[in-house]
This record gives structure tokens, sequence and C-alpha cells, in this order.
């Protein structure tokens, strides 16, 4: 596991046995067997939403944000990635981080795998689990997200208020990886929250 001794604050570059280390781990099987189980069974994704579904189900809440993120597991590099992140991750382990990244493996991931297979189904089923994997999606970003805003950008790299250009390090984590990546899991459920409650209504109307 990473701890602020091995997390290199403005480290760019990994050497080859960085890059290495960590690829043994057998949590690294999971992503991968979670994408064959899905597709294997379910077939491949037919709409945009059951991309998002397998996406989360078996990289991000799976894999990403819980085992590299939370436990430390996997490769070296990406987990000294989400230290130099987010110190909430490593050295810190903040109890809110920690506590939405294990339900992202207990609760979303699963949950994830429910949502695809019923998208890829067309089951009755798909409109429940939109509006409740989208409600968790949303809610466990906003927490991650604002209480990070809240208390000043105390923990991630190298930032000033107001956040500047200038910088790789602003660009990379606070612009790219904070702002726009975290954003898509606030504005996606939200559109995916709307369009389910949309088609709901509309199949209302036709059973009246």
């Amino acid at each position: 596991m990473p701890n602020a001794s091995n997390v290199a604050p403005g480290f760019v570059g990994y050497s080859s046995d960085e890059l290495t280390e960590g690829w043994t781990d057998p949590v690294n099987i999971v992503p991968v067997t979670i994408l064959l189980f899905l597709t294997l069974v379910w077939g491949r994704p037919r709409t945009w939403t059951a991309v998002w579904t397998l996406i989360n189900a078996a990289i991000i809440h799976c894999y990403m944000d819980s085992f590299v993120g939370a436990l430390g597991r996997g490769p070296l590099w990406l987990v000294n990635e989400y230290a130099f992140l987010d110190a909430r991750y490593w050295p810190r382990k903040d109890p809110v981080v920690m506590g939405v990244s294990l339900f992202e493996l207990l609760f979303m991931g699963p949950g994830c795998i429910l949502w695809y297979a019923a998208e890829q189904k067309k089951s009755f089923l798909r409109h429940p689990l939109t509006l409740l994997i989208s409600a968790f999606q949303f809610m466990g970003t906003f927490l991650y997200f604002f209480g990070e805003v809240w208390t000043g950008f105390n923990n991630l790299p190298a930032i000033d208020w107001p956040p500047q250009f200038d910088t790789y390090y602003k660009l990379k984590y606070f612009w790219f990886v904070f702002v726009f990546l975290n954003s898509l899991w606030i504005v996606i459920p939200i559109k995916l929250t709307v369009d389910s409650l949309v088609a709901c209504a509309r199949q209302k109307e036709k059973n009246l």
C-alpha cells in the first residue's frame, strides 16, 4: 500500500520498475473478468447507456475507485496517481472518501452489473435501476467533489484560488481529472435520470 514516503509530489515520470510493479496483483483481473462475463452473457453493449453501465461496473466502481484508490491495490503508478491527485485517498485516508469508494465496490458495482443486464434485455427493471444507481452516482460525486471545494482544495496538488491554467499539474490533475472527469458523474446521471423519467411517463400515457 502507498504511504507518504513513496508518493512523490510533483513526480511526473515513472521508472520501468515503478510502471511494472503491482501488475501481478490478483485484483487486476477484476475488470477483465467483469467485462468478459457481461459481454459473454448479455452481449456487447447496444446503447450508450449500456456502455456507461459497462464502464462503471467493470472499471470504475469495482476496480479503480475501490481497489486502486481506496485500498491501494493494483499497479503502483496508478495508486500513486490517485494519491497525488487527492491526498484524501493516500496518505490521509479520509473517511468520507474511503466510505464512498467502498460503497462503490459493494453496492454500485454490483448494481451496475444488474443495470447492464436489464438494459441489454430491455427489462422493465432498467428504469428503476437507472434511477437508483444514477442517484447513488450523483450523491457520491457530490460528496467527493464539493467536500474538497468546501475545504478550499487542501488535498489537491499545487492549487491556489482562483485556479489557473499555468502548470502541467493544474491542467492534468485539477482541470482535467478533478473538474472534467468528475463532472461526467454529475451530468450523465442527471441526463439518464431525466431520460428514464420521460420514458416512464410516456409508457404510462400509452397504458391509459
